[in-house]
C-alpha cells in the first residue's frame, strides 16, 4: 500500500500524505458499499480511493466532478484564492484526470461531469453507469467510504453533506476534506454540524492531514 501512496503522490492534487496514509487505514474496517468522491481535480485521491477499493473488495468507485469555473470558485475565501481558478485550465484538469486513471480503468468506475446535487439522483436511480471505457458500472446506493472534497463554500459543503450522507450504510466513513483550513471555515462548520447531528451513531472520529474522518456504527 505505500507504493500506491507513492503513486498518487506523483499526480497533481492537494490532498497531503498525512491524508492520503489515513484514507489506507480505514478502509481496512470500511464495509461493502459504494465509494463516492465529490471534486477530483486531476485524481489524486480518485486514484487511492480505486485501489483501496479493490484491495479489501468494498465496492465500486463513482467519483464526480463537473470542471467547471462556475463550481469551483470559493466565494467565502478572500478574493486572491476565488481569483486562482481563473488560472486553470479546466479540460486540462479533466483530461488529466482520465489520464492518471486509465490504466486502473475496469468495470469498477465511473465519473459524473456535473455538480454534486446534478449527480445525486442520478446515483440515486440506481441505474447503471456508463464508465469511460464503455462498460456499465452498478452501484449498490449505500455508500462504504464518501470523500467530499467539492467547493469548500459552506453553503456548498451543506449541500453535499445534505444530499449524500443520508446514504451512508451501517459502519461507513466520511472524509470531510479541509476542516482545518487556513482559506475558510465552511468544512469545519458543516463537520461540527455532521459530529452534532450524528452523535449517537459515531463510532470513532479524527482529524489528519487536514481532513476529517467520521466512522458511523456498524
Amino acid at each position: 500500500m505505500l507504493a500506491s501512496k507513492a503513486n498518487a503522490t506523483e499526480i497533481y492534487g492537494e490532498s497531503n500524505e498525512e491524508k492520503l496514509a489515513a484514507m489506507m487505514g480505514i478502509f481496512a474496517s470500511a464495509p461493502a458499499g459504494d465509494v463516492v468522491e465529490i471534486g477530483s481535480l486531476m485524481g489524486r485521491t480518485a486514484f487511492v480511493l480505486l485501489y483501496l477499493a479493490r484491495r479489501h473488495r468494498i465496492g465500486p468507485l463513482l467519483t464526480v466532478d463537473p470542471w467547471r469555473s462556475v463550481n469551483a470558485v470559493q466565494r467565502d475565501s478572500p478574493g486572491s484564492i476565488q481569483a486562482l481558478v481563473e488560472e486553470w485550465d479546466f479540460e486540462a484538469l479533466r483530461a488529466g484526470f482520465f489520464v492518471n486513471m486509465a490504466p486502473f480503468m475496469a468495470a469498477d468506475h465511473a465519473h459524473l461531469r456535473m455538480p454534486s446535487e446534478q449527480a445525486f439522483p442520478v446515483y440515486a436511480e440506481g441505474e447503471p453507469l456508463q464508465a469511460p471505457n464503455s462498460v456499465r458500472v452498478s452501484y449498490s446506493g449505500r455508500i462504504a467510504v464518501l470523500h467530499i472534497d467539492g467547493n469548500h463554500d459552506y453553503e456548498a459543503v451543506r449541500k453535499d453533506c445534505d444530499l449524500w450522507l443520508d446514504r451512508l450504510a451501517p459502519g461507513a466513513w466520511l472524509i470531510l476534506d479541509d476542516y482545518v483550513w487556513a482559506h475558510g471555515d465552511g468544512p469545519r462548520r458543516v463537520g461540527d454540524q455532521v459530529l452534532d447531528r450524528y452523535r449517537l451513531q459515531i463510532e470513532r472520529a479524527f482529524v489528519c492531514g487536514k481532513a476529517l474522518f467520521v466512522k458511523l456504527n456498524g
